[in-house]
């Protein structure tokens, strides 16, 4: 049976969505590896300043060589769903699996 999997694990703040993605190889738990950071501010509120979401790489870089990037395609993200949505879409994007 194949014991590699990915965690998707995610802490909702009132106004952020935090994230994180553990590659885990062999079935043991001491073999998770986080892969990916990722946070969403202003999730959700009517303040003047855009909504973002930064992303953090963990020993590997996007195509285009980059180990940290800002995604700032949203400057409203509406709600923490809206927000879940893509960072799973850009982690898909990344070819995180």
């Amino acid at each position: 049976s194949n014991k590699n999997f990915t965690l998707f694990v995610c802490n909702c703040g009132s106004s952020s969505l935090s994230c994180q993605v553990y590659a885990c190889e062999g079935g043991s738990a001491r073999a998770l590896v986080s892969s990916v950071s990722c946070k969403a501010h202003r999730v959700g509120t009517k303040s003047t300043e855009p909504s973002f979401i930064e992303y953090t790489l963990h020993g590997w870089t996007a195509p285009d060589g980059r180990a940290t990037f800002r995604d700032e395609s949203m400057p409203v993200i509406a709600s923490h769903a809206v927000a879940v949505e893509a960072i799973l879409a850009q982690l898909t994007a990344l070819g995180v699996r």
